[in-house]
């Protein structure tokens, strides 16, 4: 759906929507990115998280204020329709249990959390990166200090930098330095 479907095109989709999630029998949905999503998505996944008997899973960055993708996640906060769960940072003792969560024998929880820290800056994403490019290329026993860097999260956090400000990304070298 794109901004040019507006409200009509939501209106005149909800209802054949919900009727094919049925059909089909799905009962969870899940969308990632969600910041992402245009005006017109948004307000179809509004509507569908009313009409349709599905359970909805949203995967979102926080938002600005103003924004489409802010403007949602509150309403269904509002409405009762969903529950917010913010993930935080892992600082080292959390990282720590993550791992021992893993229950992988011959890793390290307490070497590996402090590299997993220095690599990732505990972003939650950036570390589950991180453990499925280092099984991926060696498997769970390979030698932490060796490590890969996730190419994939360094991609990420540079399209995040480029939408900065000049100020605003002048502020967040200084802060790397």
């Amino acid at each position: 759906l794109g901004p040019a479907g507006g409200e009509h095109t939501t209106a005149a989709c909800s209802e054949p929507g919900a009727e094919l999630l049925e059909a089909a029998g799905v009962e969870v949905l899940a969308g990632d990115d969600v910041h992402r999503a245009d005006p017109a998505s948004l307000a179809l996944f509004e509507v569908l998280t009313e009409v349709a008997p599905v359970r909805w899973c949203f995967s979102m960055r926080l938002s600005a204020p103003g924004s489409s993708a802010h403007g949602f996640a509150a309403r269904l906060l509002e409405a009762g329709r969903t529950t917010g769960v913010f993930l935080r940072r892992l600082d080292e003792p959390g990282l720590v249990e993550l791992l021992d969560s893993i229950g992988v024998e011959s890793l390290d929880s307490g070497s590996a959390a402090s590299m997993l820290l220095r690599l990732t800056g505990g972003h939650p994403q950036f570390v589950l990166e991180a453990l499925r490019v280092a099984w991926r290329d060696s498997g769970p026993n390979q030698d932490i200090a060796r490590w890969p860097e996730p190419g994939s999260f360094a991609a990420r956090a540079a399209a995040q930098l480029a939408c900065l400000s000049p100020p605003a990304l002048e502020l967040a070298r200084l802060a790397a330095l």
